[in-house]
């Protein structure tokens, strides 16, 4: 009965027992899988956060160092100056000591000159290839918004390059673009020396070419397959050869959506694989970076976890049998294993401690980063204080001001001038402290700097202070080419206005003479044809004879004087241009040169080159065809007696600044160049200075009056151009008249005015 009794509730305790030992350890199992799978998850979560602050931290000390390496070629005057010169040996010269330096300090490995149109003018780095058009997203994104871009660029090669690009501004003007760049190599030999894991990275075949891609390999010296997988070709793997059998594995989990993780079989070795998008600059995902996470090990303790809930389950069967020997051996396998776990762990926890050492080692890079850039800082400001100890060391007045022309700022020189302390002429109005107004003049450098963003001169007088200032006018710009600021720079020429006014009374009075002498001279002759004939007439009408000839002679020399008076005040006083109209002067030159052929000798050669289309001017006819005669009478005397050649050419011309030296009446622009060249007798120096002097001539008496040139001269001011002479003696003279061209074709006449 006891033993009945005994097996009734050994039976019922056995099963339920048994029952709950099955309940709680299948529990315990999806427990301990779903610890397992969330473990892994964690795991390859916590790496790809790992390796996108890698790359992130990595990319940023790069920026960083290519940044300051653009600022350091910024400040390389000498490279603006041939860069705008387009010369690329001398910028090749003077970039070469850059490039070679920031290589070795800085491992930067391409160094470009860009022009505006994106070609190429200069690669440092490949100085025997320019000219082919640079196509990159950082480029772009640069011209674009104007600022500086930069991002990672795939290359034709499957390579990667950090690239930075900037505009490159030359005197407040876009000349070009600078782009400096390194090569991102052995990025996931990196990772896998930080986080203890392999990496494929892979690049998308719709953004490579085949035939360059397979070219690359050579040229780097690579080995690589094209079709290992369908849509994609590995440019870098830590896992030295993988099966086709994983590659397969890869493609299909490739394809899969939502980033779902994936397994892959290597060499006996388990994988579990997520992925990472690969962006480029332009934020275009251009591939994956695979992460490979070994789970043999934790796939090997979940075999071994379910074996001993196996075992455990087999023990609960047994446990009314089995003796408590075998409980303890059972005890023993499980702390046997339960060390194995815990040295997986300590494992885990030194590669996290090494992980965050190597974070801190980044950090303490970016710390030292960031004290070069505060040292950066500090030279900037040392910059500046010695800027402003230039600007209150200038000796002329300068001030800048706003778009409103009120002064924000006066150097040391300004409020010296005006007894003023310093601050004192912030605020003031500029046309109210330069000319004792209340409002701009319309002549004001200042309104034409505003308007068309130029520099611009000009002569201002302030009446209270009887002070005559030359003005010098010009615009500072923002980071975004917008008007900032105006710059004005007055300079005192009270006392050298004097000095001038003098010295040209002193030559007015020195042409006063040569004029008075020329004028006796000349009429004395006139005059004594005049009296000789008269007094023949006279003689002749008290005989009965015919003396109309003589007073033809009478009135000939009578239109002689008329003319020379004429002449006289066409030099001296300065015309109305009442009778100027709209002219198009290749007529007038064509038709001079007409009436000149038949009268020039068969020994002179006339060589024409008019442009009919070369513009329009303001003139009188009869002044522009006198300039033409007396131009080509002179040339005729200097060939005389040789077989000679003369050339008039009329062209437009473009003149600058520095073409006008000597001339600051007259504004750069377009022009008409009347060009009379000869290869005569030429003139030497010292009679070339006097050329333009009324009644200075080298010719023989009865052959001139030495009022051409003066006369040409006084009808080229008149017209608002300007006259330059090249002679050498033996060889010939060449005089080039310019006559600025009229810009408002509303305003211009399709013809020649007719003569009356």
């Amino acid at each position: 009965m006891n033993h009945i009794h005994v097996v009734a509730i050994r039976k019922p305790l056995l099963i339920s027992v048994c029952l709950a030992l099955l309940i709680a350890l299948s529990l315990f199992s999806y427990f301990l899988y779903s610890q397992w799978q969330n473990q892994l998850e964690r795991k390859i979560t916590n790496k790809k956060q790992r390796i996108e602050k890698i790359i992130n931290l990595q990319l940023k000390v790069q920026a960083r160092e290519l940044r300051l390496a653009i600022q350091h070629i910024i400040q390389g005057k000498n490279l603006e100056q041939a860069f705008l010169m387009r010369d690329r040996q001398n910028l090749l010269d003077i970039a070469s000591p850059l490039y070679n330096h920031m290589l070795e300090e800085h491992d930067i490995s391409h160094f470009y000159f860009i022009d505006l149109d994106q070609t190429s003018f200069l690669r440092v780095h490949h100085p025997d290839r320019y000219g082919d058009l640079i196509s990159r997203h950082t480029l772009d994104q640069a011209i674009k918004t104007g600022t500086a871009a930069s991002g990672i660029e795939l290359g034709p090669f499957g390579t990667f390059t950090h690239s930075y690009v900037t505009p490159w501004l030359i005197k407040g003007q876009l000349a070009g673009y600078l782009e400096v760049g390194k090569d991102v190599k052995s990025l996931a030999t990196d990772l896998k020396k930080i986080l203890n894991e392999d990496f494929l990275f892979l690049v998308n075949k719709t953004y490579l070419d085949k035939n360059k891609w397979t070219e690359g390999l050579k040229i780097l010296d690579q080995k690589g397959q094209w079709d290992n997988l369908t849509d994609y070709i590995i440019t870098e793997q830590t896992i030295k050869q993988l099966p086709p059998e994983s590659l397969a594995d890869i493609d299909f989990g490739l394809n899969l959506t939502n980033n779902t993780s994936f397994h892959i079989k290597s060499d006996n070795t388990d994988y579990l694989a997520n992925s990472l998008p690969l962006n480029d600059a332009s934020r275009t995902v251009v591939g994956q970076i695979l992460i490979l996470l070994d789970y043999s090990i934790d796939r090997s303790s979940l075999r071994q976890i379910f074996q001993l809930i196996a075992t455990f389950t087999f023990i609960g069967l047994l446990i009314a049998i089995a003796t408590s020997l075998f409980i303890g051996r059972q005890q023993k396998q499980l702390q046997a294993t339960y060390t194995k776990l815990q040295d997986e762990i300590e494992v885990r926890k030194k590669t996290e401690e090494d992980l965050k050492e190597y974070e801190e080692h980044l950090e303490h890079q970016v710390a030292i980063r960031t004290a070069t850039l505060d040292q950066s800082y500090k030279q900037l400001e040392i910059a500046k204080q010695e800027w402003e100890q230039c600007f209150d060391a200038m000796e002329d007045i300068v001030t800048i001001q706003d778009m409103d022309m009120t002064i924000i700022r006066a150097n040391k020189s300004a409020h010296n001038f005006f007894n003023l302390s310093l601050g004192q002429l912030v605020g003031a109005k500029c046309h109210a402290l330069f000319r004792g107004q209340k409002h701009p003049c319309d002549d004001c450098p200042l309104l034409r700097s505003i308007s068309d963003g130029q520099q611009h001169k000009g002569i201002i007088t302030h009446q209270h202070l009887d002070t005559i200032f030359q003005i010098s006018s010009g615009i500072i710009y923002d980071s975004d080419m917008n008007f900032q600021y105006l710059v004005h720079v007055a300079q005192d020429i009270t006392g050298r206005r004097k000095l001038e006014d003098e010295l040209s009374q002193k030559r007015k009075m020195d042409a006063l003479g040569t004029l008075a002498g020329g004028i006796a001279h000349d009429f004395n002759n006139i005059l004594t044809a005049i009296l000789g004939f008269t007094q023949l007439s006279i003689y002749g009408s008290k005989k009965g004879l015919d003396v109309s000839e003589h007073l033809q002679e009478v009135l000939n020399a009578s239109r002689q004087a008329q003319d020379l008076v004429k002449q006289i005040l066409t030099f001296s006083r300065k015309s109305d241009n009442s009778a100027a109209q709209n002219i198009e002067p290749h007529l007038v030159v064509q038709e001079s040169l007409k009436l000149l052929r038949a009268s020039f000798p068969k020994s002179i050669e006339i060589i024409e080159d008019v442009d009919p289309a070369c513009g329009m001017i303001t003139a009188e006819q009869i002044k522009i065809q006198q300039v033409v005669v007396n131009l080509c009478t002179n040339a005729l005397h200097a060939m005389e007696g040789t077989k000679g050649v003369l050339q008039v050419g009329l062209r437009q011309t473009l003149l600058g600044e520095s073409d006008l030296i000597g001339h600051p009446d007259l504004s750069p622009g377009h022009y008409i160049e009347l060009l009379v060249s000869d290869n005569g007798c030429g003139i030497d120096p010292r009679t070339l200075e006097h050329i333009f002097e009324p009644f200075f001539t080298t010719k023989e008496s009865g052959k001139g009056t030495g009022l051409g040139l003066s006369t040409t001269h006084g009808i080229v001011k008149e017209c608002g151009g300007m006259i330059k002479v090249d002679s050498v003696p033996g060889q010939g003279t060449t005089f080039r008249i310019f006559f600025p061209v009229l810009q408002n074709d509303s305003e211009q006449s399709s013809s020649l005015p007719e003569e009356n």
